[in-house]
């Protein structure tokens, strides 16, 4: 049961919150206001409350998708962290016109920035919507970029949650090792405050 896993430390740093609702405590310190450690499961009289940080993956693809996903887990009291070039067209170029050395390093910025920001999450969700290929539709769709990341996430112990089934494709005993929680389109499974 996901509701009898540890709870995870949560440090949030917010230099304009004003007002904090209790848990939160505000202390100022060096003209930064700290949240203070928001842990995942935070006991009250009637329920568990679960606040996670997850980050979202998938192809490029699926990007459409991803505000009304986002939306949806802070509506459960989650927050959402976007991928790496969601919202930054940098991250968009064209590898076709790099020269050699642009491109080892371009890629190796990418792989670095997926650690970095793997280690400030609690979790990933991946979201592996269909993808078309021509006149094929390949269902439950994770491509290598979005694998890489998930044994990201399976290397630093996080929490793996798969929207859709398992895909039906070379890389499925590997995933299978990670051992994913399968939300089969179901966000309500990811435990949260109304949960």
């Amino acid at each position: 049961d996901a509701k009898q896993l540890p709870a995870i430390p949560v440090l949030h740093f917010d230099e304009n919150v004003e007002d904090l609702p209790p848990p939160f405590l505000q202390i100022r310190f060096s003209s930064i206001r700290i949240r203070s450690i928001v842990y995942s499961i935070i006991y009250t009289q009637r329920n568990k409350v679960f606040i996670m940080v997850i980050g979202l993956i998938c192809s490029t693809s699926a990007y459409s998708k991803i505000p009304e996903i986002a939306s949806q887990l802070k509506l459960q009291g989650h927050e959402p962290v976007m991928p790496n070039c969601f919202d930054d067209p940098v991250w968009n170029a064209d590898t076709d016109s790099m020269s050699t050395e642009e491109y080892l390093a371009f890629f190796k910025k990418m792989y670095h920035m997926s650690r970095d920001r793997t280690a400030q999450l609690d979790a990933v969700l991946v979201l592996n919507y269909p993808k078309s290929k021509g006149p094929q539709v390949q269902m439950n769709y994770i491509g290598a970029s979005t694998f890489l990341e998930m044994y990201e996430a399976f290397m630093q112990d996080k929490r793996i949650y798969i929207l859709f089934g398992l895909p039906d494709s070379l890389l499925l005993d590997e995933i299978r090792g990670f051992n994913p929680i399968l939300l089969n389109g179901n966000l309500s499974k990811i435990p949260s405050e109304s949960n």
